[in-house]
């Protein structure tokens, strides 16, 4: 079977708004986020659409047994992508 590269996830409610961009300090989620958008030369890593306006998604682990949450990755997306990312919050949202 192919892999899917569009898949929607849903956090456990203890990891909403729990992000890492919200723990850093502005300056260095800046950093971060330029440093991702850079690695994808500026490409939504899903569709591929190229544009300046991206969205560094953050790709989580769940371990349900150890109530624990892992960094994997950041990924650059475009809007519509990262939309379907977080899907329930872009329903809630009216988007």
């Amino acid at each position: 079977m192919k892999t899917l590269k569009l898949t929607i996830e849903l956090l456990p409610k203890g990891a909403w708004n729990n992000d890492f961009s919200k723990t850093l300090p502005k300056k260095e989620w800046d950093i971060v986020r330029n440093f991702c958008y850079k690695r994808a030369n500026h490409r939504c890593q899903i569709c591929g659409f190229v544009t300046d306006d991206l969205d560094a998604h953050e790709v989580w682990e769940f371990d349900i047994k150890t109530k624990t949450q892992s960094l994997l990755d950041i990924i650059a997306l475009c809007s519509k992508c990262h939309g379907v990312k977080h899907i329930r919050n872009s329903q809630r949202l009216g988007y």
